[in-house]
């Protein structure tokens, strides 16, 4: 074995190592509790697993209803595998803890593949340490698993020279991820246009080759292609055998997130293209289970050396206008686009920051050969900015800030009370959806989840749920008794001046369990 691929192991290794340590770090528990949407998801794959259907009734069906906008359903058929293990956290967060370790192997590859050897292990290594992917890979935000899939599609793509099986295989995940974020819908037909067009103009392959993969690309996004023609004309659901396309209650999802239907005015993209220019420089919109405002997707300033990686890109155009970057550069800009269609969080346009990471690779790797002082110095302050970051995440105060986006607390005062009780069950308000909790610690039959569950909007596309057989949501659905168990988030709503004395209160993370003295 030759010694510089020795070297590429070992540097590979070690970033692996690094990476998986990021992540399985307090695997689990941090962040502490469980976000709603990863709630619905292992409901999904329970209720597929213990009864073939969905909550709602659907049997196997290409996207979940869920709230009633719709939930993407390849991470819910991921899961299904690993109920019997239990829904608990870690169980339920693991599928993406898998991908993301994988990413960061997709990225050496990929880097490798469109600029150089030393790029794919920058980028391996830049992926490892992004707070943005470190945190998508602790948590099941079921629509962060496309960076994955779609990196999969792409580097298969990027090997079409190798043999026209590769390009079958990059349509066959393409396909897939149609299933995983509905901005693929927008995304991938585009993307696989260009591949196309690309492929076709190296005069590589036969027509027939070609169909092959564009026959089975069809053939998967076929289901999923029914399911956007049934809701954005209102048609009635159906079946393709075992499989259900439901018609969703409300407007779908989907047509947010792609402008299908509903695309904005110019002064709306407008507006778009300075919340995403505003989110890629600030590194932070808002939302604390997407990244740490200080941090960002890769470390202060990144956004920069993205730039500086596409203009060295344009800079050696005719020696860097290879078919594989071509398809980089697509990428890269449909990605880009996604946040222009839409308004953008950092979560709607998860497929962009791997391109984002990889064009700072290469812009890191050019620096290598123009001044090792310069890179030395920005990888040293690349460690600092890591080590940081794990401080704020892992330590105290990080703890808090996510326990507030996930409910720390309150599934563990959901457990407290009796299955068998007949009391009727008082639930806070101030979280999110809590049905969906107690559907996750009793899994029931759709058929009996239907007879049971109040919904106050039964047309929204969230639906708000007032009653789940003995349980109440917001205290004026509550029934009027002091003979009754409560759960509220601590600072919220207050017992009712005749009844102290009546309860016992047990702390549970940011909640308070009130427990009748007289059951």
């Amino acid at each position: 074995m030759k010694r510089e691929k020795i070297f590429t192991i070992i540097l590979l290794s070690i970033v692996l190592l690094i990476g998986f340590l990021l992540r399985i770090w307090d695997f689990g528990s941090l962040p502490a509790g469980l976000h709603q949407d990863e709630a619905s998801i292992a409901v999904e794959a329970s209720s597929l697993y213990h009864f073939g259907e969905d909550r709602n009734g659907e049997a196997y069906p290409v996207h979940f209803i869920a709230w009633g906008s719709g939930q993407n359903a390849l991470y819910g058929y991921l899961l299904v595998p690993l109920v019997p293990l239990g829904m608990t956290p870690t169980v339920i967060r693991l599928p993406m803890l898998i991908t993301g370790l994988a990413s960061i192997l997709l990225m050496y590859f990929i880097g490798r593949k469109v600029f150089s050897p030393a790029t794919g292990i920058l980028a391996a290594a830049l992926m490892a340490i992004s707070p943005w992917h470190i945190m998508l890979s602790r948590w099941a935000l079921e629509s962060n698993i496309l960076p994955f899939v779609f990196l999969l599609g792409f580097l298969f793509a990027i090997h079409f020279d190798r043999g026209w099986l590769w390009v079958t295989a990059a349509c066959v995940f393409l396909g897939i991820s149609l299933y995983a974020y509905g901005t693929a819908y927008l995304l991938v037909p585009l993307f696989l246009v260009w591949l196309f067009a690309i492929v076709l103009s190296q005069h590589r392959y036969s027509w027939w080759q070609l169909g092959i993969g564009l026959l089975l690309f069809l053939a998967i996004a076929f289901p999923i292609g029914l399911f956007i023609l049934v809701n954005s004309f209102s048609l009635p659901g159906m079946h393709i055998g075992p499989v259900s396309i439901p018609r969703l209650p409300a407007d779908p999802r989907y047509e947010v997130l792609t402008g299908i239907r509903h695309g904005g005015t110019l002064v709306d993209y407008l507006k778009n293209f300075y919340s995403l220019v505003r989110i890629l420089f600030l590194q932070t919109d808002g939302l604390i289970y997407n990244g740490l405002p200080a941090f960002g997707f890769l470390f202060p300033g990144a956004v920069l050396f993205a730039l500086a990686g596409t203009g060295r890109i344009l800079q050696n155009w005719k020696n860097a206008r290879s078919p594989q970057v071509l398809l980089f550069l697509g990428w890269a800009g449909l990605a880009f686009l996604l946040g222009i269609v839409q308004p953008p969080v950092i979560n709607r346009i998860n497929v962009l920051f791997p391109a984002l990471i990889l064009l700072v690779a290469w812009c890191l790797e050019g620096l290598w050969h123009q001044g090792k002082l310069i890179f030395s110095c920005l990888t040293l302050g690349m460690a600092i900015s890591t080590c940081l970051f794990a401080r704020e995440y892992f330590l105290a105060e990080g703890q808090t800030k996510a326990g507030l986006a996930f409910n720390e607390g309150f599934i563990q005062a959901l457990q407290q009370i009796p299955a068998q009780t007949d009391l009727p069950v008082c639930v806070t308000s101030t979280v999110n959806m809590p049905y969906i909790y107690v559907l996750l610690l009793h899994p029931e039959d759709p058929a009996v989840i239907a007879l049971n569950i109040q919904y106050e909007t039964p047309r929204d596309a969230f639906r708000v749920v007032d009653r789940l057989g003995k349980y109440y949501f917001g205290s004026p659905n509550c029934p009027d008794t002091s003979r009754q168990y409560r759960i509220a988030q601590r600072g919220g709503e207050a017992l009712p001046d005749a009844w102290a004395g009546l309860f016992t209160m047990k702390e549970y993370g940011d909640f308070d369990l009130y427990i009748p003295k007289t059951q």
